[in-house]
């Protein structure tokens, strides 16, 4: 079975860090991305075969609605997740 494709989006490195080894350490493949132009890179490097977006709420409330629309004209299967973490 083909391993789920994310990509973790976060201007915070440690959250992606932790994210992504926590995600990897339960067999996802695991992209990080610190913006939403990396994050649109990544998505079109990778060919638009990814499972998921986890999208910072901080990136997401400045620029979600842009970068959801361009990565669903990538690939529409694609899902997105508000990633808000509270302290």
């Amino acid at each position: 079975m083909e391993k789920l494709r994310i990509i973790i989006v976060d201007e915070n490195k440690d959250v992606v860090s932790i994210l992504a080894g926590t995600f990897g350490l339960n067999g996802y493949e695991v992209h990080k991305s610190f913006s939403a132009e990396e994050c649109l890179n990544k998505v079109n490097e990778l060919d638009g075969r990814v499972d998921i977006v986890f999208v910072d709420g901080k990136i997401a409330a400045d620029r979600a609605a842009i970068l959801i629309i361009k990565v669903k004209r990538i690939n529409s299967n694609i899902k997105i997740m508000d990633l808000t973490l509270t302290k």
